[in-house]
């Protein structure tokens, strides 16, 4: 879902079960929030660390590295997901401006 909020735009990433039995921890291409983002941007490509949620340059489609701070949130729930506590689905915020 996409929301436009006085010329911001946000996107609803919500990260599913489904995507934490897919994921797969410690990888940056393959963690429930990377495939949740994914899904959401529709984008083939997108890469989450604890810092940085990044669609290569190669993968977008004018040849950018489009780069956001994970948020704080998002930082607590991927480093519980990759140290093997079990987490929930949960959903947070992005602003995109392309």
């Amino acid at each position: 879902m996409t929301v436009t909020e006085r010329e911001k735009t946000w996107v609803m990433v919500e990260v599913t079960e489904r995507d934490i039995a897919l994921g797969r921890r410690a990888s940056a291409l393959w963690c429930p929030v990377a495939l949740a983002t994914k899904r959401a941007l529709q984008r083939a490509h997108v890469e989450v660390s604890r810092k940085r949620i990044v669609i290569p340059p190669e993968w977008d489609d004018d040849g950018d590295e489009l780069t956001w701070e994970t948020p704080a949130v998002v930082e607590r729930w991927v480093r519980r997901f990759d140290e093997g506590e079990r987490v929930k689905p949960f959903g947070f915020r992005m602003e995109i401006d392309w």
